[in-house]
């Protein structure tokens, strides 16, 4: 994900922590419309009070960062470092469900090969005791 010198406008790194009316937390999601692309604007994470809830509102910092601030370069950084890990993760998910599927279908003919072997075993117990039988 690239990031336009447009988009650090709206975003210095830290952001208020915002309730909905519902008094739950508003979530924080990124804007992908052409309007305001990739700016950060509040939601309702349970969408009881509607889904947008309005812009996010940045923390006034003083002019000198504090202990731990990461600056808006390093922000962007670290979130498009999340973003790659979520879509790793994502296709990772996606082979494991193939696997999963893929296994699935081995032990369906696997117990579909239990099936006839239990009834070629039936059959030859037969045999055995029709022919002990005429051995008597």
């Amino acid at each position: 994900m690239s990031v336009s010198s447009g988009s650090a406008r709206y975003w210095n790194g830290r952001l208020k922590n915002v309730n909905c009316r519902c008094g739950k937390r508003a979530g924080i999601r990124i804007s992908e419309s052409a309007e305001n692309p990739n700016r950060p604007y509040y939601f309702c994470r349970d969408n009881v009070c509607g889904s947008f809830r309005g812009w996010c509102e940045p923390v006034n910092q003083s002019s000198t960062p504090s202990s731990g601030s990461i600056n808006v370069d390093e922000g962007w950084k670290m979130l498009e470092k999340v973003i790659e890990d979520i879509a790793k993760m994502k296709n990772d998910m996606k082979k494991m469900k193939e696997e999963q599927r893929a296994t699935r279908n081995e032990i369906a003919n696997i117990r579909g090969i239990m099936c006839q072997l239990r009834t070629i075993y039936i059959v030859l117990i037969f045999i055995v005791v029709g022919v002990a039988m005429k051995v008597i």
